[in-house]
């Protein structure tokens, strides 16, 4: 499998990638009356959804698509459907792998549950399959979220270095009570690793 484009949250002015949830719901685009198509073995869900918190909120900033009526085995081009009063345009990108786009859609999320966001990719770690893995990103933020309202945002770059050091085996896991409870935490959550 190819790596996979992930969906990104905007916050105070620095865009992470979205790399690990847990609660629910996140945007569902079939919820909407979209049909996601792949176009690309980079994205094989067919969308791509670009977050954002603005103040206190956590909504659906920007959504790429491809959407499609018919049979998995012929679809066929169709008209998308409103979203949040909105509709689609055409990217302008010469190459894009998204026929439908919807931009400032300020479109609230009412998800429950917690988001870890990762800055600074290491390229080195880089894997050609699926998502990437909280770990192996510099920065880490944990977003907790109650019904679309953000209640904290916490650094957990300290606690993630750890754990990339301990996956790569270059040090054991310190008997530092948080940063094991937190790890602990982190480890519950349907990431992958």
């Amino acid at each position: 499998m190819t790596g996979q484009i992930d969906d990104d949250v905007l916050n105070r002015g620095e865009v992470y990638s979205l790399v690990a949830s847990d609660g629910e719901p996140l945007f569902e685009p079939e919820a909407h009356g979209f049909r996601p198509v792949s176009s690309s073995t980079a994205c094989w869900r067919g969308y791509v959804c670009h977050y954002a918190i603005v103040k206190d909120a956590f909504v659906l900033d920007r959504l790429e698509i491809n959407h499609a009526d018919g049979t998995e085995d012929a679809p066929v081009p169709a008209i998308p459907p409103l979203l949040n009063g909105r509709r689609a345009s055409k990217p302008r990108r010469k190459y894009a792998f998204f026929e439908h786009e919807y931009k400032r859609l300020g479109m609230g999320i009412s998800f429950t549950g917690r988001l870890l966001l990762g800055a600074g990719f290491i390229e080195d770690l880089y894997v050609h399959a699926g998502f990437q893995s909280a770990w192996k990103y510099r920065r880490i933020r944990e977003v907790a979220i109650d019904e679309g309202r953000i209640t904290s945002v916490d650094a957990r770059t300290k606690e993630m270095s750890m754990v990339r050091g301990h996956i790569l085996g270059r040090r054991q896991l310190e008997q530092d009570a948080v940063i094991l409870k937190w790890v602990e935490r982190y480890f519950s959550v349907d990431a992958p690793i």
